[in-house]
């Protein structure tokens, strides 16, 4: 197999890539997913744009308020980075626990990104956490895709465009974010199920407010789990609070895949994961 590649180093050679990138043609970063579907001939390519060279798409910056998250950083340089521990903790723990540490090594945000895959870690991290994601195009502009778009409208990418940043604006004081997964096996784990909850913490009463919860490796996409967040929203942090957001987020598995034959299996799991992700959320609020 002989497949033309591009290896730009800058910005500007990127966008001059893309005008010759057509349909068929493929954007190369870790290639853990990619390399597989060529050698398994499940893609022919005509091109392969390779962005791993371009610095800036290597680079995790705080920015004003925001934090930017160039598209070639890997999961490995999530889970260190100092930026991400302080603000994300929500992404280190997805970080960690994508696939093994060689595929964290070569893995890159970006990928898992336009893979989208259904089983993928990071889209409902990015989801919770109200990410915008920017694009560059053949003539060197930039347009901003908010998450919601990109997952729920199918605002994605045409030919001459590559993801290039991730942006995740600094929490407020007070708001946390933190993550659960539940595995096919512990070595190498492929998601049979996971949870992000994204919420406000403290004032006089202690409680729970403007709380996103998303579940992931459940339908196609990742999905707020509407309910879930309705039981916490208002509410004091306690084992009564566990419980009942546990019996809310078996009720929207049910509801999301009603007739899929995992569902009695993922409403049960689900129950469990909450207990845990509520857990991990104290435990970021111990201090207070």
């Amino acid at each position: 197999m002989n497949i033309p590649m591009l290896s730009p180093t800058s910005l500007e050679e990127l966008s001059s890539c893309l005008t010759r990138m057509t349909k068929e043609s493929k954007v190369i970063a870790g290639g853990t997913d990619l390399v597989i579907d060529l050698k398994q001939h499940k893609i022919l390519p005509d091109l392969l744009l390779n962005i791993i060279d371009i610095p800036q798409l290597k680079e995790i910056t705080l920015r004003d308020d925001a934090v930017e998250i160039g598209s070639a950083a890997t999961f490995s340089e999530l889970e260190k980075n100092p930026l991400i521990k302080r603000f994300f903790p929500a992404m280190v723990l997805a970080s960690s626990k994508v696939g093994s540490k060689q595929i964290r090594n070569r893995g890159t945000i970006g990928g898992n990104i336009i893979r989208a895959s259904a089983a993928g870690d990071m889209l409902p991290v990015l989801l919770a956490l109200d990410a915008r994601f920017s694009v560059r195009n053949s003539l060197g502009e930039i347009r901003i895709i908010p998450v919601n778009e990109f997952v729920f409208q199918k605002n994605r990418l045409s030919e001459n465009e590559a993801l290039i940043k991730i942006i995740l604006r600094v929490p407020q004081a007070g708001r946390y974010n933190c993550f659960v997964k539940l595995g096919s096996r512990e070595a190498v784990s492929i998601s049979k199920l996971n949870m992000c909850l994204s919420a406000a913490f403290g004032g006089k009463n202690r409680m729970i407010t403007e709380s996103a919860v998303t579940l992931g490796s459940l339908a196609p996409k990742p999905i707020y789990a509407r309910r879930g967040m309705k039981t916490l929203d208002g509410q004091i942090l306690n084992d009564s609070l566990k419980a009942d957001f546990a019996e809310a987020l078996a009720k929207d598995v049910a509801e999301a895949i009603p007739t899929r034959a995992s569902m009695p299996y993922k409403r049960r799991a689900i129950q469990g994961l909450a207990w845990d992700l509520l857990d991990i959320f104290a435990g970021l609020t111990k201090s207070l």
